[in-house]
């Protein structure tokens, strides 16, 4: 409960006058709104253009209709160019070239194109106070609520006495305040509640499916895990299904595990059909954002993304820039906001324990890792990598398990990060034109 009361403490400060007031991206609010009323969709325009899925409906002067959104490719552009026409992508997955003038009626229906979970935890609150909600708050409470978990988690695991629990005190302040969780946990909106959410669910699902101790609650934690932040639940079932290989591959807990898992998948499934007509589409393919020529031409998803994340993952720097130092809007390297990470590679190299699921924690954290590094963009806007966060509750349990945690360099390393963290959360909820730098730099969009 200290542990909780103190980051409630840290992070209320951090978010100062944004507790009391939704943000200005509080989709989830909107989605749950949305199912109060009966609705799938907004009913009508969104209050910005920040994150919103857009499906068109065109109806020809044929009577005929056409369900998609404008292909934008180079070589869409060209062909409506030549054939004077407009060249359309429908939800079926075709590509319709309309010839110009036959439209007759264009219908724009809105969406919240982020996995739901969050949104379902919000109904109680939307339903009393509406899209007045303050989701800042319910997020703030939610961040506060992992280092908590961690600690009684890990004490859970080796035991609350002497120099074990120091550590876990640590391992808590690392990912509280010495990791981009700060900034995350006070920013508030939609992209920042749901990794919250994600991380708070993927700490309880280890902690659950260490030796496999509870598998029917590390499947609900899993499912819910999946209608949160599937990059985070692809890791968590590769943990969990190596916990359940190494504790005897039970049939009985197979089902446990699965069962919650399954009923979760099939509603997410429905939701994605009722909306867009494929069970795996949460709609980030009809976002109506400036990068939307780039999805279309090579995907939300490719290798010729992971060049550019690993860099800004691992080596972006600030600069100087207008008499102080800044940061991209991509952020900077991890290797800054979390030098005590080097502790878990150091583990590997000099291990002062061997622990046996270290490997199980590595390749579950590679594997939550790879949608990331593998994504259209980086994680903009933010000052450090926030993709991190789907995969860092395994590090902490790889550093704890390994006696990583104990020595004098990793606690310098989370005095450090908090330092940082600490300075750049504040500075990204109050001041963020004199945190980043004035550009798109080095990237671009």
């Amino acid at each position: 409960m200290l542990v909780f009361l103190a980051a409630l403490a840290v992070y209320g400060v951090l978010a100062g006058p944004r507790l009391t007031r939704p943000s200005p991206d509080n989709h989830y609010s909107h989605l749950a709104q949305g199912w109060l009323s009966g609705r799938l969709d907004l009913g009508g325009r969104p209050p910005h253009r920040n994150d919103w899925g857009k499906v068109t409906e065109l109806t020809l002067r044929d009577g005929a209709h056409v369900r998609g959104f404008a292909c934008r490719t180079e070589a869409c552009r060209a062909r409506a160019r030549a054939e004077r026409v407009e060249v359309w992508r429908t939800t079926d997955g075709r590509e319709v070239a309309v010839p110009r003038g036959q439209v007759v009626r264009r219908r724009a229906t809105w969406y919240v194109t982020f996995p739901p979970a969050p949104a379902v935890l919000f109904l109680p609150g939307v339903m009393i106070w509406g899209l007045g909600f303050w989701d800042v708050l319910a997020t703030v409470l939610l961040a506060a609520a992992i280092p908590a978990v961690l600690v009684a988690a890990l004490d859970g695991l080796r035991g609350a006495s002497g120099a074990a629990g120091r550590e876990h005190l640590w391992l808590a302040a690392a990912w509280a305040v010495g990791s981009p969780a700060c900034f995350v946990a006070t920013a508030g909106g939609v992209w920042f509640t749901a990794q919250i959410l994600g991380a708070l669910l993927l700490v309880a699902l280890i902690a659950d499916a260490w030796d496999l101790r509870h598998p029917l609650r590390a499947g609900i934690w899993l499912a819910l895990l999946l209608a949160t932040r599937p990059p985070a639940a692809l890791g968590g079932a590769v943990f969990l299904g190596l916990a359940w290989w190494r504790a005897g591959r039970s049939v009985k807990d197979g089902a446990r595990i699965a069962i919650p898992v399954l009923l979760v998948a099939a509603a997410l499934a429905w939701h994605n059909v009722a909306r867009f007509g494929d069970p795996l589409e949460f709609g980030h393919r009809y976002l109506d954002v400036a990068w939307q020529p780039r999805i279309q031409e090579h995907g939300l998803f490719g290798l010729r993304y992971l060049g550019r994340n690993l860099h800004a993952l691992l080596l972006l720097l600030p600069r100087w820039e207008s008499g102080r130092l800044r940061v991209s809007i991509h952020g900077m390297s991890l290797l800054l906001a979390a030098p005590w990470i080097l502790a878990w590679a150091r583990a590997w190299i000099r291990p002062p324990r061997i622990e046996p699921r270290r490997a199980d924690l590595a390749l579950a954290a590679g594997v939550a890792a790879v949608p990331g590094l593998l994504y259209q963009n980086t994680g903009q806007l933010q000052f450090a990598p926030r993709f991190a966060l789907d995969w860092l509750p395994f590090a902490l349990f790889g550093i704890a398990m390994a006696g990583a945690a104990r020595g004098r360099v990793f606690h310098v390393a989370v005095v450090l990060a908090a330092v940082v963290n600490l300075v750049g959360a504040w500075m990204f909820v109050r001041a963020p034109g004199h945190l980043f730098v004035h550009s798109q730099w080095p990237y671009g969009l």
